[in-house]
């Protein structure tokens, strides 16, 4: 796992400004079970967050907001956080529809 560099000391807060966010939010969406393994718990993970940020898209159509803008600014903010180092808002391949 690579954690970039972290030139403000913050990103382990903000990590868990997001873990805490997510866990509200899995009250509304699957959460692991007691006996899943790690695995399981990272797909559970992927799938809420996924649904998280789906729902952030139908918050900004109500408030007249640009989700593609809101993503931009995201990961303008992410890499300042991480001297421009960090990897999560680099261009992937598209994933088959499933």
């Amino acid at each position: 796992m690579h954690v970039p560099p972290d030139p403000e000391f913050m990103n382990n807060r903000r990590a868990d400004w997001a873990r805490d966010a997510l866990e509200y939010f899995e009250q509304y969406g699957e959460s692991p079970h007691p006996n899943s393994t790690a695995e399981e718990e990272r797909e559970i993970a992927k799938q809420n967050l996924s649904d998280l940020i789906a729902d952030m898209g139908h918050y900004c159509d109500r408030n007249g907001l640009l989700m593609n803008e809101v993503i931009r600014i995201a990961s303008e903010h992410y890499a300042e956080e991480t001297g421009w180092e960090g990897r999560q808002f680099q261009p992937t391949e598209p994933s088959s529809p499933s």
